[in-house]
């Protein structure tokens, strides 16, 4: 059986510091190439390494001034690839799986239900925003059929609920996180709080889901071979020096410390009361 969590106990909690630092720092690019372009070629002729990527410092301004317009160009064109080449779920369109979307927004008091679409050329799900509605892209890799991954898909179907429902998915979001995002390194410590937060939505929501992420470890043909007695004692001794160094650089946080997190959090049980199969 889960153990009870609250749902505002659900947000990572070092989520909201990490996020109002990378804004900080956001905005700070977005000053500084402004200043540096208001100040013109007589300060940067005195530093060279700034003269040297003038070009760079230039486009970096006049992206702060623009920001705001082509952000919502960029997420209204997202929209319109997603409609190209998706398919959208409906009442009569995979019910099923509708229908889980219908009772997670319940679950969290979210009236106006997001547009949902599967996709085969995404490469994993995802929800974004545009036109005052919400979008979930639900990525088909590693689903089988609907019997076969139905606690898959609640799993990663909540991650994305969970996204809206804490404002990852705004257009203000996207824009005081413009920079940032887009800057491989700087922006691994904000993707991966969030992803941590999401994580704990898609359990809380599905808390037999358990298995989505071991699909990101073992895949869809081997999980349910899986022993998940063993796989929680594997989970009890990482955390390691060497682990953290790994985790650290890698692009996503790696599926045990995931796994670990909800652990951490209360959501997820790896005892005989943990309730997964």
């Amino acid at each position: 059986m889960q153990p009870a969590v609250k749902e505002s106990q659900l947000r990572w909690r070092w989520e909201r510091p990490i996020s109002a630092l990378s804004i900080l720092l956001n905005l700070s690019f977005m000053i500084a190439a402004i200043a540096i372009m208001a100040y013109g070629t007589e300060w940067l002729e005195i530093h060279p390494f700034l003269a040297k990527r003038i070009e760079e410092v230039r486009m970096l301004a006049i992206a702060a001034i623009v920001a705001p317009p082509v952000i919502g160009l960029i997420r209204n064109a997202r929209r319109g690839s997603v409609r190209g080449n998706s398919i959208q779920l409906s009442p009569d369109q995979f019910p099923e799986i509708y229908g889980i979307l219908v009772e997670q927004c319940e679950k969290l008091g979210i009236t106006e239900i997001p547009e949902l679409y599967l996709s085969n050329t995404a490469d994993e799900s995802h929800a974004f925003s545009a036109w005052k509605r919400n979008y979930i892209v639900l990525s088909t890799d590693n689903l089988g059929d609907f019997e076969e991954s139905h606690d898959v898909i609640a799993f990663f179907l909540g991650r994305q609920v969970g996204a809206i429902h804490l404002g990852h998915t705004t257009w203000w979001n996207e824009l005081l996180l413009w920079y940032v995002l887009k800057m491989p390194w700087i922006s691994l410590p904000v993707r991966k709080a969030r992803a941590f937060s999401e994580d704990c939505y898609g359990a809380f929501l599905a808390p037999w889901g358990l298995r989505a992420l071991l699909l990101l470890a073992a895949g869809r043909h081997m999980t349910p071979a899986v022993n998940l007695e063993s796989y929680f004692e594997q989970m009890k001794q990482y955390g390691g020096l060497w682990d953290r160094v790994a985790a650290f650089g890698a692009d996503s946080s790696p599926v045990a410390k995931r796994v670990k997190a909800l652990h951490e959090a209360g959501i997820l049980r790896w005892d005989s009361e943990a309730g997964v199969e």
